[in-house]
């Protein structure tokens, strides 16, 4: 299949844009949408802060955090001595993992704030609003994680699932409509 780069710098642009939305640096978006689609998949930190337009320094710190996180593995090939970087197969598993642990970390906290508050004290009220929430999240994400492992232990094909789940425009005219 012939990729349209135009169409696929922008997808690159918009998927980055998604993640600085939601608290992320912008290199280190940047690092795991291109890692999510170079070709090939290894690229060394040159390779990389090329693709991304940063320094090597900065590189460096995102790409341990990447790794950290799960997202990306290293990789050596013999008789070289550079590292590459690619994204993890179980990247996107893992990193949904670390947001339902996060969701309940926070859960109990908020827990632990309305036994200290007593539970019916005005101040736990509002505690207990976030608590209940997430309580609620937990209990609805954790049956669902459970399917997406059986699902995956059951070898079944992921383009099942590439359905679109909303439509949303396409190409450089809809990114800037969205703008």
């Amino acid at each position: 299949m012939v990729v349209d780069d135009d169409r696929l710098r922008d997808w690159m642009a918009d998927t980055a844009g998604h993640f600085v939305r939601r608290g992320w640096p912008p290199i280190t978006a940047r690092t795991l949408v291109w890692l999510t689609v170079c070709d090939p998949p290894e690229q060394s930190p040159a390779q990389i802060a090329e693709a991304v337009q940063a320094s090597r320094g900065s590189l460096t710190s995102t790409l341990r955090v990447l790794s950290t996180a799960g997202m990306l593995r290293s990789v050596t090939r013999p008789g070289d001595r550079a590292t590459y970087y690619r994204v993890a197969e179980d990247a996107w598993a893992n990193s949904w993992r670390e947001q339902l642990a996060g969701l309940k970390a926070f859960a109990d906290l908020t827990g632990e704030g309305i036994e200290i508050l007593g539970a019916s004290s005005p101040r736990a009220a509002r505690v207990r609003n976030a608590h209940e929430l997430y309580r609620f999240l937990i209990e609805e994400a954790e049956p669902l994680w459970q399917r997406w492992e059986e699902h995956t232990k059951a070898g079944k094909d992921s383009h099942e699932l590439s359905q679109p789940v909303g439509r949303r425009p396409q190409g450089r005219a809809a990114r800037t409509s969205r703008n």
